[in-house]
C-alpha cells in the first residue's frame, strides 16, 4: 500500500490546501469564529473501489486522498476541509501510513462539502 501511494502521488499528485477552522473566541456570546488558516498540500485524489464502499462508514460519493507529509505543516485532521482543483470536501477520516513508526503519507477520506 505504501509503495502504490507513494507512486500515485508522485505521479498524479496536485496542489491541494487544508483549511482548518480557527479557535471560536468563547468570551463573546455568540462565539466569534476564528480565523481560518491555510496549508499546502500535494495530494492524489482517487475513488474507492466498490468493495470498500459500504454505504455507512464510506458512501457512494466518498473519495479517498494520499496526502505526501513532505512540505506539510500539519497532520490533517477531522474538522479540516480538503481543496483540490477548485472543489472542497469535508474531510471524515485520517489514517497515518507508518509501516516504520514514521507516517510515510496520509490516507484520508473527503467528502464533497
Amino acid at each position: 500500500m505504501t509503495e502504490t501511494a507513494s507512486r500515485l502521488i508522485a505521479k498524479w499528485g496536485q496542489a491541494g490546501t487544508f483549511v482548518r477552522p480557527g479557535e471560536a473566541d468563547e468570551t463573546t456570546y455568540p462565539p466569534t469564529p476564528g480565523t481560518p488558516t491555510n496549508h499546502a498540500a500535494t495530494v492524489c485524489v482517487v475513488d474507492y473501489t466498490s468493495e470498500d464502499r459500504d454505504g455507512s462508514n464510506i458512501q457512494a460519493n466518498d473519495l479517498r486522498a494520499f496526502v505526501a507529509v513532505e512540505d506539510l505543516d500539519i497532520t490533517p485532521d477531522n474538522g479540516d476541509s480538503l481543496t483540490v482543483a477548485g472543489k472542497t470536501f469535508s474531510v471524515v477520516r485520517v489514517v497515518p501510513m507508518a509501516p516504520d513508526g514514521v507516517a510515510r503519507f496520509y490516507d484520508v477520506q473527503v467528502r464533497g462539502a
